[in-house]
Parts: C-alpha cells; sequence; structure tokens
C-alpha cells in the first residue's frame, strides 16, 4: 500500500462513482450474532471494574435544547486527547480471550435514506490484513466524502455538538448510529473525566453537511460510557448517548439506519474511519474518511489502545473505525487519541468485554 494523502477531487469522485466493490477482510469471520431487536435480552456484564458502565441523568425531552445554525457554525472543536510522550513499540501484539461478539448493521425504514450498493476501500485490498506492526508514518489514504451522504451507510456517520460544563464552551464531535436508539462516539465526547462532568445540551446531527441536517436533530436523553474512562484510563475511552425519537415517532436506527459492532476480535483488521475533523486543516464542514489497515498497538494503555494511519484532527473524535464498510459494517473502535509526534496517526480504543457491556446494557432501551 501506497500513502497518498493528497489526492485529486477528480479522483476521489471516480472512487465514489465506481460504487466500489465490497471489502473483505480476511481474518474477521463474524459470530454470535446478534438480531436489532429491542426485545432481545441483555446478557450478564462481562469483566472487571473497569469495563462496568456508567450513565448520566436523564434529561427531560421538553428540556432540551435546541441548536440554532449559527450556535453549530459556531461551535469549536473538541480537543482530542494528545501527549508529547514518545510512542512506544508494543512488545507484543494484546490478545482478547473474551468472547467473540458481533451485530451486523441494517439500513434504514425511511424511504429518503438510500443504500450504495458497494463500498471498498481505495487500496482494493481483499483479505489483505494488516502485518502486526508498521514503523511510523503509517500507511494510509485520506479523501472528502463526495458520495450523497443521506445514503446508507453513510447516512448513519454525523457530527456531535454539545456544551462542556467545565468552561460553559459549545464544542463538537463526531458519532454513529448504533441501533434501536443509541449512537457511539468517543467517552471524552460525553464526559468530562478531568472534572467528573457529563456533557450537557448533547444533539446529534448525521448527515451534517456545510451547515445544514438534511436528517434532522435528535436529542440526547442520556449519556454513557465505561467506569474504566471515568477512572482515567485511556483505554476506555468510549462512549454512548441514548436519543429521543423525531418528531415523526421514528428512532435514530429507523431513520438513518445502523452500523453493527463487534468485540474481542483480532486487532489487525482493514477499518474506514470516518468522522468531521473541525481544527486545522480542516473545518469541520465536510465529512472525512481514512482508509487504514491496524498499524501497531500503545502500550500505555491497558487494554492497549490501537493505531492506524489518519490525520484527522480535533472534532472527529467518536467517528467509528467500521470493518466491513459497504457489507456488515461492523464499528470496531473509535477516533479517541493523538500523539503530538504523529500527526498522521489516530489512535482508537479496543473493543472488548466493555464495549459489549455498554452495548449490551444501552441498545435495549
Amino acid at each position: 500500500m501506497v500513502k497518498r494523502n493528497q489526492v485529486s477531487r477528480a479522483m476521489s469522485l471516480f472512487l465514489v462513482l465506481s460504487l466500489f466493490l465490497t471489502l473483505t477482510v480476511g481474518v474477521f469471520t463474524p459470530s454470535n450474532k446478534v438480531a436489532a431487536s429491542p426485545n432481545a435480552a441483555p446478557t450478564a456484564p462481562l469483566g472487571g471494574a473497569n469495563e462496568q458502565v456508567a450513565s448520566s441523568a436523564t434529561t427531560a425531552r421538553n428540556s432540551v435544547h435546541v441548536w440554532t445554525r449559527d450556535e453549530m457554525l459556531n461551535a469549536k472543536p473538541y480537543p482530542i486527547p494528545s501527549s508529547d510522550a514518545t510512542p512506544q513499540q508494543p512488545q507484543s501484539v494484546p490478545t482478547s480471550n473474551g468472547p467473540l461478539t458481533s451485530a451486523p448493521g441494517g439500513a434504514a425504514t425511511n424511504p429518503n435514506v438510500k443504500a450504495l450498493k458497494a463500498i471498498t476501500d481505495p487500496f482494493n485490498s481483499k483479505g489483505g490484513a494488516a502485518p502486526a506492526d508498521y514503523g511510523y508514518p503509517f500507511p494510509y489514504y485520506r479523501s472528502e466524502i463526495y458520495a450523497d451522504y443521506s445514503s446508507y451507510p453513510y447516512s448513519t456517520i454525523g457530527k456531535v455538538f454539545f456544551t462542556d460544563p467545565s468552561d460553559g464552551l459549545n464544542y463538537v464531535c463526531s458519532a454513529s448510529s448504533a441501533g434501536n436508539h443509541a449512537v457511539w462516539t468517543a467517552g471524552h465526547c460525553v464526559y468530562n473525566n478531568g472534572t467528573g462532568q457529563w456533557m450537557t445540551n448533547w444533539v446529534f446531527v448525521p448527515a451534517y453537511k456545510d451547515g445544514n441536517a438534511p436528517l434532522g436533530q435528535w436529542y440526547a436523553s442520556q449519556l454513557w460510557t465505561l467506569s474504566g474512562w471515568q477512572g482515567g484510563n485511556y483505554g476506555y475511552d468510549i462512549g454512548m448517548a441514548l436519543l429521543y425519537n423525531n418528531e415523526y415517532g421514528y428512532s435514530i436506527s429507523q431513520w438513518v439506519g445502523w452500523l453493527g459492532y463487534m468485540a474481542n476480535y483480532s486487532r489487525d483488521q482493514y477499518f474506514t474511519a470516518l468522522g468531521y475533523p473541525q481544527a486545522a486543516p480542516f473545518d469541520g464542514s465536510r465529512m472525512i474518511g481514512c482508509w487504514a489497515s491496524h498499524a501497531t498497538d500503545d502500550p500505555y494503555t491497558n487494554p492497549a489502545r490501537m493505531a492506524i494511519g489518519c490525520d484527522m484532527t480535533g472534532g472527529s473524535s467518536g467517528g467509528p473505525w467500521v470493518v466491513d464498510f459497504g457489507g456488515g459494517n461492523y464499528v470496531n473502535s473509535v477516533n479517541t487519541w493523538k500523539y503530538y509526534s504523529q500527526p498522521e496517526a489516530m489512535y482508537g480504543p479496543y473493543f472488548g468485554d466493555g464495549a459489549i457491556n455498554l452495548y449490551n446494557d444501552v441498545i435495549w432501551r
């Protein structure tokens, strides 16, 4: 694979209009699939104290903050947690002993959302998982998304707006529809573990583009994260939000579709990472994608964060890393961390037992 950050609009448009071929990752075989049904019974919590879930108080529907277009345009990119430490190479590839768990994504019932028939990665890799470790800079491809954002699965990706009560300022992150009433995002986009405060005025805007909300604003009733994140472990920087139905009585997944998820699988996957970076050199107006294989792991956290090549910036936090994009659409991590010495790398938490607990607790509510 060749690193190509600077690609022409014509090439990107060609990649989209070609409608791509469905990506297949050889090391991933879905198992224990969970039907996207609100009647499914949650399982007993897995793991230890760090893998347990925590939630905010419920925000009443009649007290949600309705964001204006100007407020959205003036919100700041929430900083991606970063460090000037020297990244360390792992001594061995971490493994998980937890149960292999996955649930596929699904298209919307909203007739205005059309599914793209097939999508693939720009490298046309077929079953080519990454080596266990790349040297930096990691190979990747990055482009603005030129497809119709209202087409599934892009329709499931959106921009998040919220207020951090620690400073009273409005910020942006990214998120994706997870099924039923839930969305995936980063833990730091729902909970400030430095001050112990939950974010407020939280709203998800799927298919956001140039200040417009073609698929509506979706207001959070409750925010969720893992105890490990609340305790300051950046290996558990995962969050979810429960959203109210829209004015027509539809849930977010009915309206835009949803992505699946997978947990406790091999780290060696090929990812489509998506989000709305807003810090320079981006402006947050358009959806951006990075296509990259798992490159290395970060032993500074336990479980070790995964890394891919990607130069997205603040505002992209919480955007999903999707395996088999355009197929099963399995979220397997989210954008959460940068090293100052590696501007062209993005780190994300490993989806293990904590992600399973979060999914099981939130998705069926």
